[in-house]
């Protein structure tokens, strides 16, 4: 058996979140340094702490993991919306730093979501990440919505 990676995790209220100029500055640079680059301009892709800022007051959770050495490696954050009368668990966006990938830092973002929001019926996301499809599925179960 494999032992546990060792990195934490912490949540926040995204509006908490959105006026701390660190937890900002952490999702910030996790973006910019997590989506590679833009085939269309050949730029990285960026998102600046003024936009995160914004994102961030529109959410509910933030959830960052951090390593050992006490840098922040990952991100989710989301919210909840009612469709149809129920409650689902929407992520606005996930990235993990790429020396961090497939040791099972974005299963446990989203699994600590899910906790977060016990009484959703259904986990969601919009995203062209295929791998981020691929661990909803596999943290949601069954309870994957697909809605606008």
């Amino acid at each position: 058996m494999l032992a546990s990676p060792p990195f934490d995790y912490i949540g926040f209220k995204g509006t908490y979140a959105s006026e701390d100029s660190t937890l900002v500055n952490a999702v910030s640079s996790i973006f910019s340094n997590s989506f590679g680059t833009n085939p269309n301009t050949n730029k990285p892709y960026k998102l600046g702490t003024q936009k995160i800022q914004q994102r961030l007051k529109s959410t509910d959770y933030l959830f960052l993991a951090i390593n050992s050495e006490g840098t922040h490696i990952g991100y989710l954050y989301g919210r909840k919306i009612m469709y149809s009368g129920n409650l689902v668990g929407w992520i606005d966006s996930v990235a993990v730093l790429p020396p961090y990938r497939r040791k099972g830092v974005g299963t446990q973002l989203l699994t600590n979501f899910v906790a977060y929001l016990a009484r959703a019926r259904w986990l969601g996301c919009a995203t062209p990440n295929p791998v981020t499809v691929l661990v909803v599925t596999k943290v949601a179960k069954e309870a994957v919505f697909s809605g606008e």
